[in-house]
């Protein structure tokens, strides 16, 4: 799936990955290379996602691995699967919703969640990512106040806004809100709106 959302008009500079290509990640690169993707061509980040883990020879989503695995493995698999998709493609340059997993997390069996609990494997998935020069997306849906620090500290320098909108009026929801807390850790727009935040 091919999705493009264009930012409306704000007075806050932000960067927005427009274009995310989210298809089984196991084919991502094929996927944006037969879409014309390749690094650096288009005007604005591409993001890339991880939306599945592998089961042996099939893929499954963390809302479905929640009913078949304990709610900590289902974590420890999706962020122990984010250092190979990093390493599998060079098409996109931010990594998109690292907090996808815990989106589901199955509250009314195991308690809130709560990422001190995956510190480590957030903080090594993190480190792939920063390794890899790539952006972190800021995921506006749901602001942790961690992720951005933890970002930082495992090497991270450069940052998008993802507002995950799937309507139009939920376009940009948040940002002026991840705005202040980026800037309070110490990030930075660029000199255009489409650049990367950078610390």
């Amino acid at each position: 799936m091919i999705r493009t959302d264009d930012p409306p008009d704000s007075a806050v500079s932000v960067s927005v990955t427009r274009l995310v290509l989210a298809p089984a990640e196991n084919r991502l690169a094929s996927a944006a290379l037969a879409a014309g993707a390749e690094r650096n061509k288009f005007a604005f980040p591409l993001g890339g996602s991880l939306h599945t883990v592998q089961i042996g020879r099939d893929r499954a989503e963390p809302v479905t691995l929640y009913r078949l695995w304990e709610p900590e493995d289902v974590i420890s698999a999706y962020l122990d699967e984010v250092p190979k998709m990093i390493a599998g493609s060079e098409v996109f340059e931010v990594f998109t919703h690292i907090d996808y997993a815990a989106r589901h997390w199955p509250t009314a069996e195991a308690g809130p969640f709560d990422p001190k609990q995956f510190e480590d494997g957030f903080r090594s998935a993190m480190r792939a990512i920063a390794d890899s020069g790539r952006a972190l997306e800021m995921n506006t849906r749901r602001l942790w106040p961690w992720m951005p620090q933890w970002w930082k500290e495992e090497g991270g320098r450069a940052v998008s806004f993802g507002s995950d909108a799937h309507v139009p009026q939920a376009l940009a929801d948040g940002f002026p809100e991840a705005v202040c807390m980026l800037e309070q850790i110490g990030f930075h727009p660029g000199n255009r709106s489409q650049d990367l935040w950078t610390s």
